[in-house]
């Protein structure tokens, strides 16, 4: 069930990123995900809730590339960076 939360509590913060970055509710993004092996097995678990939640076309694990809206993020002490740009 924690892991559930965090799934939640991570695309939360995507779609508040989303709005920061000035994307449209109907934009589609491509997301990076940077951050530890418990983080990303959390977003491989809940990988289709993350796609549909968040209108991501594609989401990698690693460092994002140049021109991404960037925030860090801690998530019950998991430290994360993720990045989303539109598509």
């Amino acid at each position: 069930m924690r892991e559930e939360g965090d799934a939640r509590e991570l695309v939360h913060r995507i779609q508040n990123m989303r709005r920061s970055a000035g994307f449209e509710i109907s934009d589609h993004i491509n997301l990076w995900i940077a951050g530890s092996d418990e983080l990303s097995d959390i977003v491989e678990k809940h990988f289709t809730y993350f796609k549909e939640e968040t209108l991501a076309e594609n989401i990698s694990f690693g460092d994002a590339p140049v021109g991404c809206y960037i925030e860090n993020h801690d998530l019950d002490g998991k430290k994360t960076t993720v990045a989303v740009r539109k598509v």
